[in-house]
């Protein structure tokens, strides 16, 4: 004879149990989503202060060692490297009187500071380079900024983006090489 229990147990799991699984992933989810917002935007900022230090150090040592510098941005690639003026000789001139040779400049990549390109972290992309000074403004192409002997530079501002929709924008000044950073994307309409 056959019980009543028997006819109702059963392998499957019970409503409440798929309830609690269910209460469990959402959980898991609800956490786990903003701390992966949080490490993009951690991302965005180590890549602002990355750059910003590369330009004070670039800054500091063309200054010192009387070199010109420049710090390339490739806005379509997301990579930046750094080059060097040098001086190369060049062919000699077919005429006598200019049988010199007459000397070029050329920049180079120097590895320096960066043995190769370096590439901006995964959702972190430079998106906009501006020069008021020239009233330039670019989003495309490669971006130099420029490093003179003199203590000078060529300053602007640099608008990091993440994937996340958070922004930093470096603000730099072209007599001191002092970078300043700011919290989403900078209002530079006004500052031609």
């Amino acid at each position: 004879m056959k019980t009543i229990s028997s006819k109702f147990s059963s392998s499957g799991f019970t409503l409440i149990e798929l309830l609690a699984v269910i209460v469990l992933i959402a959980l898991i989810i609800g956490v786990g989503i903003p701390r992966l917002n949080q490490i993009t935007t951690v991302n965005l900022r180590s890549a602002a202060r990355s750059v910003a230090g590369l330009i004070k150090i670039t800054y500091n040592r063309a200054a010192m060692a009387g070199e010109e510098y420049r710090l390339a941005f490739d806005l379509d690639t997301q990579a930046y490297w750094l080059e060097v003026l040098v001086v190369q000789e060049s062919e000699e001139k077919e005429s006598e009187e200019e049988r010199k040779k007459i000397p070029k400049r050329v920049f180079v990549r120097t590895k320096r500071y960066l043995a190769e390109p370096a590439e901006l972290p995964a959702g972190v992309a430079i998106t906009r380079y501006f020069y008021p000074e020239k009233a330039r403004d670019q989003s495309n192409g490669t971006v130099y900024l420029h490093f003179y002997p003199n203590g000078e530079m060529s300053g602007g501002y640099l608008f990091f983006n993440s994937s996340e929709d958070t922004a930093v924008t470096l603000q730099i000044n072209p007599l001191t090489g002092r970078v300043k950073s700011h919290r989403g994307v900078l209002d530079v309409a006004n500052t031609t």
